[in-house]
């Protein structure tokens, strides 16, 4: 089995030219991913976030295992997405799109909720439309 660090993940990233970046990662310790963005992204970096938008979506803190559950066939973090992005009251402005930060805020609500996984939710500079809903 091979394995892909975060450092060498968000090293890599930085060179897509991209003003918006959204990162998903549903896997154990993926909040250790917060300290390589934090690091990468200096103070240069979050001037340019702020004209763009940087989001990160992490399954469980640093040290934590992401939990998956056998019924639902993926993980509890990933559904967590899934049922967001699929509810209507998850547009809370209510102009028919589903954006980031409001998938975050859906997704913090849920974790507190659900009290068994704790994600890292960060977002920096512009939201991003990402679901259209009627």
């Amino acid at each position: 089995m091979n394995w892909i660090g975060f450092e060498e993940t968000f090293q890599a990233i930085q060179k897509i030219k991209s003003l918006n970046q959204i990162f998903v990662v549903d896997a154990c310790e993926s909040g250790t991913a917060n300290d390589y963005v934090s690091a990468i992204y200096d103070s240069k970096a979050s001037v340019f976030a702020k004209k763009s938008g940087v989001h990160m979506l992490l399954a469980t803190t640093r040290g934590a295992v992401a939990k998956e559950d056998e019924k639902l066939g993926q993980g509890v973090f990933t559904k967590a997405i899934l049922d967001a992005l699929s509810q209507k009251k998850t547009d809370e402005n209510n102009n028919s799109f589903i954006s980031v930060k409001e998938l975050s805020s859906s997704l913090k609500k849920s974790a507190e909720q659900r009290k068994k996984q704790y994600p890292v939710i960060r977002n920096v500079g512009r939201d991003v439309e990402l679901e259209r809903v009627d």
